[in-house]
């Protein structure tokens, strides 16, 4: 078979008048009959039942079950017209939670896409338990996540760690004394950042009956700080993001031990050589990246690190 006969047989199907296929393809339609009937002499069977006086074409029995295997044919020949172009496009998929995507790496993928304009990323925001799994079956090459989830084809490395701070208007009485106890519960912005943090938050704030607001996506949090006894934890990589949007709010550190937010770098542990060194490229420039970037909130102390 011949690759303008079968898009041509195609064609016809699609537009089931054999005139109009032929303005789509550009041809005349002499040209056209001439493939449809070259195609049926390869096969040795008739396509179309011919009509005259009928204007549009109707399928033989033949000419049904050939339709899905010409279109998986001429599936197959694009694919195969396009393996010169793998080793100029290559592709990587990403996954990573939005708070990530948003406010850590997005810049990062700029950056890298303008020094690498061969490897093409595709983006993907999802949870880390659903980043873990994606890895693992395949879903997606690289996973960037807050969390670790076992999978025994997964391989992790620690990408950065970061400690939590409080944010709060410079007016309120924590920011004054950094005493917990002059927050107030119902003023909390809360974000459920991981299960660690969760069993951290209900030591040190057990007595809080109730929040402002839970919320999931934490893009959201400097939306609801919007009086001077509002607060929240959030990771110091996105406090330093939210402060030049929030007049008159500071960052808080108080004495009470504060956990970290951990990032990790996911992917499989078997790969095709060419595909772990694109790896190993990405994850190099993205350790790289947050090294020269990310900048502590004070001089006397790092709050995010890469590793």
């Amino acid at each position: 078979m011949k690759y303008e006969d079968v898009l041509t047989f195609l064609t016809v199907v699609e537009t089931q008048n054999m005139a109009q296929a032929a303005r789509e393809l550009f041809i005349s339609q002499g040209t056209a009959s001439t493939r449809i009937r070259r195609l049926e002499e390869d096969l040795g069977v008739t396509l179309f039942y011919r009509q005259k006086g009928i204007k549009n074409v109707t399928l033989t029995t033949h000419g049904r079950r050939l339709v899905p295997i010409a279109q998986n044919w001429l599936d197959l020949c694009h694919e195969a017209r396009s393996i010169k172009n793998l080793s100029l496009n290559q592709t990587l998929t990403v996954a990573a939670t939005d708070t990530l995507n948003l406010f850590l790496l997005n810049d990062f993928y700029k950056e890298f896409i303008s020094e690498h304009p061969d490897i093409s990323l595709r983006i993907m925001t999802y949870h880390s338990q659903e980043i873990s799994r994606m890895v693992d079956s395949q879903r997606c090459d690289i996973g960037i996540s807050n969390s670790l989830f076992a999978y025994p084809s997964t391989q992790s490395s620690p990408l950065m760690t970061e400690p939590f701070v409080f944010l709060c208007h410079q007016n309120s009485l924590f920011a004054g004394s950094l005493d917990t106890a002059d927050l107030k519960g119902e003023k909390e912005v809360y974000n459920d950042w991981s299960t660690e943090f969760e069993n951290w938050h209900h030591h040190y704030f057990a007595s809080f009956k109730t929040k402002k607001i839970t919320i999931g996506t934490p893009a959201m949090i400097s939306n609801f700080l919007d009086d001077e006894e509002s607060w929240s934890i959030v990771p110091a990589s996105l406090a330093a993001r939210f402060l030049p949007v929030l007049d008159h709010f500071c960052i808080c550190r108080p004495s009470i031990s504060m956990p970290e937010r951990k990032s990790y770098f996911l992917c499989r542990k078997s790969q095709q050589p060419e595909m772990a060194a694109l790896i190993r490229l990405f994850q190099e420039s993205c350790i790289r990246y947050l090294t020269e970037t990310t900048k502590p909130l004070s001089s006397d102390q790092d709050l995010s690190r890469p590793l």
